[in-house]
């Protein structure tokens, strides 16, 4: 008899449980169905093809680049940012945009080299990294215990890969819905742009040497990216990422458009250029075709592979159309681009 009811007992017990975690998974499916978030550890593969495991809903996340904080940025995360970098900080400044930010941020000062030991005193449960400007660092944040997640960033070479970062950060932070709304303000804009093929070239110069060499951007550059989708031609494309290049080679090009980075300011960059050998010969310079950049916006627009970019084609669909000042400042930009950073 007694044997009996402990069977009875058992049985009932086992069926107890069964039930229990079958109405527990059911709880668990409903709310993974109605709400489409993660609720565990997410693993994913980053952009240095490591694999990275990052906490559900972080609240401490440090950002060490500017192409990786306008994309944290805009897919909903600048709250949860307890430290950025200098540049990524002054990108904000330029827009009127800081409150995006907690006002106890963290600023830190140096991304190449990163200031580790500085990071690792704000305890962030998860660094987001630029693979192009800080991968070589990786080891080194290994060993200081950082988890960090690497996107391409500057080795980004045009918008389907910037699009390839925005969707790693939505699927690594659970914000798919935010990445892809990202996404399509991205193409929303470049679709208001004039980028058919306008049959013109472009020489870009990011800086002038004293003997007039000067370095450029090749065709595996960004910046290329950049001049191909406001419709115009790198004069420089068939070489590969940022060359020395001479006067004679510059010659030999003649550009339609030259655009030039500010060298300090604009007076001495215009001096710098006027004393190229042969510069003079150049169609570009016969017909005013030159524009200079000052730094702020217009240098960060050209050179961050990061959403921002897009404002970067419309700044050289200006040039190209020979709409643009010959010199292009931040007052500018803001004044006709009408610069945003968007939080979805």
């Amino acid at each position: 008899m007694l044997k009996a009811l402990s069977t009875f007992q058992a049985t009932i017990i086992i069926i107890i449980i069964l039930v229990a975690a079958i109405a527990a998974g059911i709880s668990y499916l409903s709310l993974t169905k109605n709400t489409g978030h993660i609720t565990t550890l997410v693993t994913i593969t980053d952009g240095l093809g490591r694999t990275v495991v990052i906490p559900y809903n972080p609240s401490r996340i440090v950002s060490i680049a500017p192409s990786v904080t306008q994309i944290l940025i805009g897919i909903g995360l600048g709250k949860q940012l307890i430290g950025v970098d200098y540049w990524s900080y002054q990108l904000l400044e330029y827009l009127n945009e800081t409150y995006i930010l907690s006002p106890n941020v963290t600023i830190i000062n140096s991304i190449y080299p990163p200031n580790i030991t500085g990071i690792i005193l704000l305890h962030p449960q998860i660094v987001v990294a630029d693979g192009g400007l800080e991968g070589e660092y990786e080891q080194q944040f290994q060993q200081a215990g950082l988890n960090v997640l690497f996107l391409k960033g500057t080795m980004d070479n045009n918008f389907s890969q910037i699009e390839s970062d925005i969707l790693l950060s939505g699927k690594a932070f659970d914000h798919i819905k935010q990445a892809n709304e990202l996404i399509n303000w991205m193409n929303e804009l470049l679709a208001k742009f004039n980028s058919s093929s306008k049959n013109i070239t472009v020489a870009y110069i990011g800086w002038i040497n004293p003997d007039g060499s000067f370095y450029s951007a090749g065709g595996n550059t960004f910046i290329n990216g950049i001049i191909k989708e406001a419709g115009g031609t790198n004069v420089f494309q068939n070489l590969s990422g940022y060359p020395l290049v001479s006067p004679t080679q510059l010659i030999t090009a003649n550009p339609d458009i030259i655009i030039v980075v500010a060298m300090y300011n604009y007076s001495y960059t215009l001096q710098m250029l006027n004393n190229m050998p042969g510069i003079q010969n150049l169609t570009a310079y016969k017909l005013h075709h030159i524009y200079i950049l000052s730094d702020g916006l217009p240098e960060y627009l050209l050179q961050e592979p990061a959403p921002l970019a897009v404002y970067a084609v419309a700044m050289l669909d200006y040039i190209i159309d020979g709409t643009a000042p010959h010199y292009i400042n931040t007052t500018w930009i803001k004044e006709n681009l009408n610069v945003t950073l968007p939080i979805f």
